[in-house]
């Protein structure tokens, strides 16, 4: 799988099992385990006026003081590709479709991250809503958001 952004020309890739790369480099997640220094990505897709919309408001409240930053790129897909080099500790979006995410979920795989559905879906390619951690923080992260919407 391929993900390209022809702005910085950077081409992500990954095979399974045989790990994940920008160019031609090795792509380890980060190591922060500190929520309060993770840097993280989001969205909320096309959802003005959608349920998806109110809970990125929520989620995003929720968050607010309990991390180091946040980015909002507007591309899941190269969204995850960042978590996968390290440049983010965390992504989560609501409202994506398989095509947003299909790529970026085997490139942080094998990067070494984790990416589950936040709202149960067996498998996150399909899911309404995501989460890609580096793994170190995907506990607190996954925690915050799910309280959020409760």
């Amino acid at each position: 799988m391929e993900i390209r952004d022809k702005f910085k020309n950077e081409n992500f890739y990954a095979e399974k099992g045989m790990g994940a790369f920008l160019h031609h480099r090795r792509l380890r997640v980060s190591a922060r385990k500190d929520m309060s220094m993770a840097l993280l990505a989001g969205g909320d897709a096309a959802s003005k006026g959608k349920p998806e919309q109110s809970r990125f408001i929520k989620n995003m409240t929720a968050l607010t003081g309990h991390t180091g930053g946040f980015r909002r790129m507007g591309s899941a897909a190269l969204d995850l590709c960042y978590v996968a080099s390290g440049r983010f500790e965390g992504f989560w979006e609501n409202g994506l479709k398989p095509w947003d995410v299909a790529a970026g979920m085997l490139i942080v795989k094998e990067a070494g991250g984790n990416i589950v559905s936040l709202l149960g879906d067996s498998n996150p390619v399909y899911a309404d809503s995501i989460l890609a951690t580096n793994g170190l923080i995907h506990a607190d992260l996954k925690k915050i958001l799910e309280e959020s919407i409760k």
